[in-house]
């Protein structure tokens, strides 16, 4: 196992207590106005510098498909409601699509009705309400009839598409094979055309694990935690987070870790007809197409398809790479990188895959392609962040896109327009987009306009630019900031921005900068290609935080690692964590693939999925030189097992004080607060705002501030008058 390198590790003790109510304040609701008139529909990437001084996104969303170049809108932001509702479509989310081409997706609307969230189904016909009461935030699935699956407060629900009638099918409560009952359902549901729906569930009093429900034989057991498996020994723990893959044919593909057996890992494919299982791909088996031998899995995706065709994410060594069984086991991409997610849980019958990469959405079909980026023109605009993404067997890909057309600052109440596309540019003629901001006390943006692309700071006199195409680099030619990409591309702190781009003309072919915004003078942190701690060199960068004066950053290294490290003003760069790091608390796991960073000052709060070790999931902070745990997924804590996902949870540090949006196995979910080593709840799912209504969900999408101890966040909203909202909670 490699050492740590030139970092510390710590475990922590996990301190715990039930926390008084929290003061929440509501800071805006969808349906107000800006200073110049515009109604308030999502407030994308809320950042804030104080409780009551916010920076967001005035975003649209809208469900988009893409059949070979042509893009078409399903539904956007501001769209009516079907009769007899009254009202309007406020944000859309998790689109699912069959072969005629029916959409299903889930939705906040603004309306009359006490629901704020709903599930939708667009066809020919135009679209239809599904359900208004009690529905999760979790993705439906549609078959080729037209039938949904979702999730509800009562339990799995099916709609039937001939009747419009929805039934539960599955209820939280039910009885579970083997005994107890199930109390939570995994991330991802799935249904195939015969009516069959598979899923992974937790169950209280018995054996977590992964299931099927048909209308003839109920709940059926596919695999449960201590029960044999092919390869001996017994099936290890299963996760929320961790795909379900079903075809026509009720074949149900999955992934397991498994407990004295010939291997640690598995992928397995349950035939209904036997009842049998058959071992895809396990610990150790050689891959073709170059990757050698298989070292791990990401249990993100699995697809089969109506061939019984398998797909998986395998790792090999630090590479992911996705795997297609069919005949053998052959590596059909190359390394994946930390990026890659939202994987579809499906595979069509050409074996298509699709994800989201930063904001575009990629897919394999035969070859790896950008099939929606953010320089394609749509009927919904351009520069659109794309996520979410699924596709039928024809090839159609439906996915939510997010346009970022004007950006807010919100102070003391009052809502103003910063800048906004087609608004007049600092730099050349107008903005034709507005990208990814920051506020650290100064508010900076990333944008295009006529002339290329620019960084914005605004100033005490009005927008000034930073920096732009024009400018040339450290590393020699010019900046290509159109080339920023991903998540997360810029970041603040006193009079420099901290930013990734590509370069023209230069030495390396893109970079990590830091620009000082009084002199001008701008200094290369890291360049592609160059050496990286470990002596590897550097490939990609995926995020830049600032931490005082030094400067933090994700990248991936030519010898398949990813990591997170940090430089100092001097320029020299140090290791925070890398791929194959040991995961401090969980027992020998290591650091398998880095989700969220934050930090503040000298402090870093990453996340992270484990592998090989007592947990799945952790959050973790690194200071001066030292990593310590946080909390893992499945750590007993506020009467209940912690449920993390490391992938997709947000995090916020502010001093020594930390939070993240996390959840319990008992149902609760919501804002965590670390402050003086004790974990407690600041805000949850369900709390009381002064609006009237309550919070009834926080969207993992959306990043989370903390200034001291006071938590500002996006969420829906249920009763308010208004399906979203920024708030602010405090102890």
């Amino acid at each position: 196992m490699r050492a740590f390198g030139s970092s510390v590790l710590a475990t922590s003790l996990l301190l715990v207590t039930a926390s008084a109510a929290a003061t929440v304040e509501t800071l805006v609701l969808s349906g107000s106005t800006d200073d110049q008139g515009n109604v308030l529909a999502a407030f994308g990437t809320p950042a804030a510098t104080r409780a009551t001084k916010v920076a967001f996104q005035g975003t649209a969303s809208a469900i988009l498909t893409k059949s070979g170049t042509t893009f078409a809108v399903v539904v956007e932001t501001g769209d009516p409601l079907p009769a007899p509702l009254t009202g309007t479509f406020n944000t859309l989310f998790e689109p699912s699509i069959n072969g005629s081409g029916d959409v299903a997706f889930r939705a906040t609307v603004n309306t009359t009705a006490t629901e704020r969230q709903g599930i939708f189904v667009a066809t020919t016909g135009g679209i239809a309400t599904v359900d208004l009461t009690g529905v999760r935030p979790r993705p439906p699935d549609i078959n080729s009839a037209g039938d949904l699956v979702y999730e509800t407060t009562s339990g799995l629900e099916l709609w039937d598409s001939t009747g419009m009638t929805s039934t539960v099918v599955v209820a939280l409560g039910a009885a579970a094979p083997g005994g107890g009952t199930i109390s939570r359902f995994g991330d991802r549901v799935v249904l195939n055309d015969s009516g069959v729906v598979a899923f992974e569930a937790e169950v209280s009093g018995g054996d977590e694990g992964i299931f099927t429900w048909d209308s003839v034989n109920g709940i059926v057991a596919v695999a449960q935690q201590g029960a044999p498996t092919p390869l001996g020994g017994t099936y290890a723990a299963f996760a929320p987070a961790q795909a379900v893959s079903i075809n026509g044919g009720g074949l149900v593909a999955f992934t397991a870790n498994l407990n004295g057996a010939s291997a640690d890992f598995a992928v397995l494919l349950y035939d209904p007809s036997g009842p049998s299982t058959t071992v895809i791909a396990a610990e150790g088996d050689v891959v073709g197409g170059g990757a050698g031998a298989l070292t791990g899995l990401d249990d993100e995706y699995v697809g089969v398809n109506g061939a019984g065709d398998v797909a998986f994410e395998g790792r090999f060594g630090g590479d992911r790479r996705l795997v297609l069984a069919s005949g053998g086991l052959t590596a059909i991409t190359g390394n994946l990188g930390s990026g890659a997610r939202e994987f579809a849980p499906r595979l069509t019958t050409a074996d298509r895959i699709v994800w989201n990469i930063g904001p575009e959405i990629q897919q394999y079909d035969g070859a790896v392609t950008t099939v929606i980026s953010t320089a394609d023109t749509t009927p919904f605009g351009t520069g659109l962040r794309s996520r979410e993404p699924n596709i039928n067997d024809p090839g159609t890909v439906v996915f939510r896109a997010v346009s970022s057309g004007r950006l807010h600052l919100l102070d003391r109440g009052t809502v103003e327009v910063v800048a906004e596309r087609g608004g007049p540019s600092p730099g050349t003629g107008t903005f034709t987009a507005i990208s990814e901001h920051a506020l650290r006390r100064r508010l900076v943006f990333s944008a295009a306009d006529t002339a290329g692309g620019l960084l914005v700071q605004l100033g005490r006199s009005g927008l000034e630019a930073i920096v732009t195409d024009a400018d040339s680099t450290p590393l020699g030619g010019t900046f290509d900031l159109l080339g920023l990409g991903g998540e997360h591309a810029l970041d603040v702190a006193g009079r420099s921005v901290l930013f990734q781009a590509g370069t023209i003309g230069g030495s390396a072919p893109s970079g990590v900068f830091r620009r000082n915004i009084t002199n001008g003078t701008t200094t290369a942190v890291a360049s592609e290609g160059g050496t990286a701690p470990n002596a590897a060199l550097f490939t990609t960068f995926d995020g830049v935080w600032t931490a005082g004066r030094q400067s933090v950053f994700r990248a991936s290294l030519d010898d398949g690692n990813d990591g997170v490290f940090i430089a100092a003003p001097s320029g020299t760069v140090s290791e925070i964590a890398l791929t194959g790091d040991v995961a401090p608390g969980a027992g020998a796991g290591t650091f398998e693939t880095f989700g969220q960073v934050a930090t503040s000052g000298t402090r870093v709060l990453f996340s992270s999925t484990i592998s090989g070790g007592t947990a799945t999931d952790g959050i973790f902070q690194w200071h001066r030189g030292t990593v310590s745990k946080l909390v893992l997924d499945g750590e007993t804590g506020l009467g209940g097992l912690f449920v993390i996902d490391a992938l997709s949870t947000q995090l916020a540090q502010s001093g020594r004080n930390a939070a993240f949006i996390g959840a319990l196995d008992t149902g609760a979910s919501g804002i965590f607060l670390s402050r003086n080593g004790v974990l407690e709840s600041l805000v949850l799912v369900g709390d009381a705002i002064p609006d009237g209504g309550t919070l009834s969900a926080l969207d993992l999408g959306e990043p989370i501030s903390l200034i001291r101890t006071t938590a500002v966040f996006e969420a829906s909203a249920s009763g308010a008058g208004g399906a979203a909202g920024l708030f602010s909670a405090k102890p």
